[in-house]
């Protein structure tokens, strides 16, 4: 916990942007942005963390597109041992 918060209960820009991110991480909804005030410092790094955002949901879009476009099947092992199969009706 950050000095001005635990001193004074209050919530600076930058401690508001972080709990809007870790929200975002628990979610998992790409789709959400963050508002914040363009011409400042915390506005701009909202700001490139929109436009990351943006380009990740868009990139995950076009993959769950091609999977559903396949004509073979894709085999894929998660990290905790899962076998998933892509692509076949």
């Amino acid at each position: 916990m950050g000095l001005n918060l635990a001193e004074h209960g209050t919530q600076n820009e930058l401690h508001q942007l972080l709990e809007h991110i870790r929200q975002h991480e628990k979610q998992g909804d790409m789709r959400q942005r963050i508002d914040a005030d363009p011409f400042t410092e915390v506005g701009e790094i909202a700001a490139s963390y929109n436009r990351v955002s943006a380009e990740l949901e868009r990139a995950v879009g076009h993959t769950r597109v091609m999977l559903r476009n396949l004509r073979d099947g894709v085999i894929t092992w998660q990290a905790d041992g899962t076998l998933s199969l892509y692509g076949q009706n």
